[in-house]
């Protein structure tokens, strides 16, 4: 699949909307899948998202095939420690989604191919997101 910087520009600036109009968890998670889904459309990818999905360490707020997605609470990434935390959580999801793709070496395969992304709603609008790439 060819880039597009500009649908991921439109992308961007879409979330950071959401990111500013959101009062709540839920209202970024509803705002970022929505904007997910129209670019997924534009770019003619078809996708099924999967919505808490559970792994061994927990439930992921919404996986994408090789994406994993967390939204937290307003103010949540401020919190003293909060975003290693996170990524730390991310990882974990990522690590625990390869495992069901077989042997040591297919789960690594698996895993450099994934990455992990935190959203808070305070947290976008000034770029501030945890990003994990799987196998880091």
């Amino acid at each position: 699949m060819a880039s597009n910087p500009a649908t991921a520009e439109n992308l961007a600036q879409t979330i950071r909307r959401v990111a500013q109009k959101a009062h709540s968890e839920e209202d970024l998670r509803v705002g970022v899948e929505h904007a997910l889904s129209a670019t997924l459309q534009t770019l003619g990818v078809t996708a099924t998202p999967e919505y808490e999905k559970t792994t061994l360490s927990g439930s992921a707020d919404a996986v994408y095939g090789h994406v994993v997605i967390e939204y937290k609470r307003p103010g949540r990434l401020a919190e003293k420690g909060y975003p290693a935390k996170l990524g730390e959580q991310i990882a974990r999801y990522l690590t625990d989604l390869a495992h069901s793709a077989g042997g040591p070496t297919k789960q690594a395969e698996a895993l450099g191919k994934m990455i992990g992304v935190g959203l808070a709603v305070d947290a976008v609008p000034r770029g501030a997101l945890v990003i994990c790439k799987g196998g880091k």
